[in-house]
């Protein structure tokens, strides 16, 4: 039985699962060419959460093992600013239970197996747009690489420091929470209208604030701007919290028709089973009692 302590919600929970239907495949795919793929988290965490339904990993755990049929990315670099230390002994215990892990570079016929180890996850504690100067700048754009960048708020990921750069580099594909809730905060204050500026790389935004379709003309700004870059670009339907306010999207880039079709096929194809939570709250009410389900959005 799980013992909910100081529980996230489980809305918070989603945007991982993202990456449970899509790493595999992709992992699959990109290893059939390259000896060499990065898996890049500029906003970590400490690895896994509590929650509602129990401990939930976190992104870097899911993208170093995200099924059991599955082919681990060469080189991790997962960064964060203010859980470091927790995210570093969530990996070091992760290895401590498993051991290294073993991925493949298969060329035609010839499969080559190697191990992933302890030593080639790079664990940071920089602002991201420093993860970008200083560390994504020195991999060969020749490399391919998944980048997961999941902010708080909004002026963690300014755009042409952070975001742009990720998303123009060749051979990268790119999932990103758009924070929907810290935008809508930040658009009514006017003290807060330059990290807003910061954060879709210029002052357009503006011109949408007093619309009737606000919010949903933002998200199509922000996604026009990526797509100046990145040849297909998706976002997920919002996802809210209990009270019906939405918290945030994913958004989707990719250059590549294979990685097209993976989220097609493999993510969006999937979402309904993220709102299919009424087993969660049956679950909770019969064995901690109904105020408990409040939890689930």
């Amino acid at each position: 039985m799980v013992t909910p302590s100081a529980p996230i919600d489980i809305e918070r929970c989603k945007k991982w699962w993202f990456l449970k239907y899509y790493l595999p495949v992709y992992t699959m795919i990109i290893s059939n060419n390259f000896p060499t793929f990065y898996y890049i988290d500029l906003m970590a965490g400490p690895g896994e959460k509590d929650s509602s339904i129990g401990v939930q990993v976190g992104s870097p755990i899911i993208a170093l093992k995200a099924a059991e049929r599955y082919y681990p990315f060469t080189d991790y670099i997962l960064n964060d600013l203010r859980y470091s230390k927790e995210l570093e002994d969530t990996i070091n215990a992760f290895f401590e239970k498993h051991g290294s892990l073993t991925t493949r570079h298969k060329v035609g016929d010839k499969t080559e197996e190697f191990e992933v180890t302890r030593t080639q996850v790079n664990i940071l504690s920089k602002p991201a747009s420093e993860v970008v100067e200083e560390d994504v700048s020195k991999i060969s754009e020749k490399t391919p690489c998944f980048f997961f960048i999941d902010p708080e708020g909004i002026s963690e990921v300014p755009w042409d420091t952070t975001i742009k750069p990720c998303i123009k580099r060749k051979k990268t594909e790119v999932l990103l929470l758009y924070c929907t809730r810290g935008v809508s905060g930040c658009i009514t204050v006017p003290k807060d209208h330059r990290t807003v500026d910061a954060f879709f790389g210029d002052s357009g935004w503006r011109k949408f604030v007093d619309t009737d379709s606000c919010r949903e003309s933002l998200v199509d700004y922000y996604m026009s701007n990526i797509g100046k870059y990145k040849k297909f670009v998706f976002q997920t339907a919002p996802i809210t919290n209990k009270r019906n306010s939405e918290i945030y999207r994913l958004i989707f880039a990719t250059d590549n028709d294979k990685a097209k079709k993976i989220w097609e096929d493999y993510a969006l194809s999937r979402v309904n089973e993220l709102w299919k939570e009424r087993e969660y709250r049956e679950w909770l009410s019969s064995n901690f009692g109904s105020d408990l389900t409040d939890w689930i959005s």
